[in-house]
């Protein structure tokens, strides 16, 4: 069985293709089901952070998740001006 390696000489979205047919022929290889869009993505992402190739930053929001810069719209703030979540802003 072939190993997936990113290319970095390809496009994200063509690494992300070839990842995919991949991924494809493996799991019907085991009688799975493919994967739909959303979850190849989500899994794509996950395993091969996007990174900005000047800097060599990963550029992936996922840190954020519960932590005060967690992109939301239901943030307010207390009187020591914390964040609190789940309450309107309003």
């Amino acid at each position: 069985m072939d190993k997936f390696e990113y290319n970095d000489e390809q496009s994200r979205s063509g690494n992300f293709d070839r990842w995919k047919q991949m991924n494809n022929r493996e799991r019907f290889q085991y009688n799975e089901r493919p994967l739909s869009s959303e979850q190849a993505i989500s899994i794509f992402d996950k395993q091969y952070p996007k990174i900005n190739m000047e800097s060599g930053i990963t550029i992936n929001d996922e840190w954020r998740k519960g932590t005060f810069w967690e992109r939301e719209d239901n943030w307010s703030y207390d009187a020591n001006g914390a964040p609190v979540k789940g309450e309107s802003n309003e």
